[in-house]
């Protein structure tokens, strides 16, 4: 009796591994026709507009939009813009262009007019002019970035700016001194007109320049009590 059971018991123990091992394998098929597999069996259409032209491929549904392009035998380069972008999963009927994009830089010189600069000069006559420095243009190199797009130029800017030579200004120097009738004067008198320094002593008739630099500020000007001595300021250069 009880070897009977012990064989009994053992015969069932098999019977249960096998059902178990049957209910595994088709758990597992469940879950591999559930997995993400299947969701790329079917394809997907895409239209794909690149180089000019525009063709349809067909591809597993969950590629991406790299796969549709290698597809369809075109790859982007390194400043190419894609639209949507390589990362994003297709669907049906997406469209996918590929812009093809250069860039050029192009280095161009230019001029730079000079100035030009007047010194008025009340010791010379009215209308009287002197040249003093003969005007000299300068020289500025530009680069510029052209940026094309399936080539038509979608915009340019300004990259690099260097100044190859400086403009020199042309410097002139124009008399402003008008008819007058002399005035008698007690002492000296020191007076600013257009940035230079001017004396007067005894007549207004009787002027002298001290300073014809044209670059007086007035902001300090004062002459000593002995009429000696002349402080002034002078505003800075450029």
């Amino acid at each position: 009796m009880p070897l009977y059971h012990s064989h009994y018991r053992s015969y069932f123990l098999r019977s249960d591994y096998w059902v178990a091992l049957a209910l595994c394998l088709v758990a597992l098929a469940l879950l591999a026709g559930c997995g993400p597999s299947q969701g790329k069996t079917g394809q997907v259409t895409v239209h794909v507009q690149a180089d000019g032209g525009q063709r349809e491929v067909r591809v597993l549904a969950g590629s991406t939009v790299q796969d549709a392009l290698a597809a369809a035998g075109t790859a982007p380069g390194e400043l190419d813009r894609v639209d949507p972008p390589l990362y994003t999963v297709l669907t049906a009927d997406t469209s996918v262009r590929l812009v093809r994009v250069r860039e050029e830089f192009v280095v161009e010189q230019v001029v730079i007019p000079y100035e030009e600069k007047v010194l008025r000069n009340e010791s010379l006559p009215e209308g009287a002019q002197y040249a003093l420095q003969a005007g000299e243009n300068g020289t500025q190199e530009l680069t510029t970035r052209r940026v094309f797009e399936d080539g038509v130029e979608a915009s340019s800017s300004v990259v690099k700016s260097v100044v190859v030579k400086e403009a020199v200004p042309q410097i002139k120097m124009v008399g402003v001194q008008k008819p007058f009738s002399p005035i008698p004067i007690s002492g000296r008198l020191a007076y600013l007109v257009d940035g230079d320094a001017w004396m007067m002593e005894g007549s207004t008739g009787n002027r002298t320049p001290v300073v014809a630099a044209g670059d007086l500020d007035g902001r300090v000007f004062s002459l000593s009590p002995d009429g000696k001595w002349l402080l002034y300021t002078r505003a800075p250069r450029p």
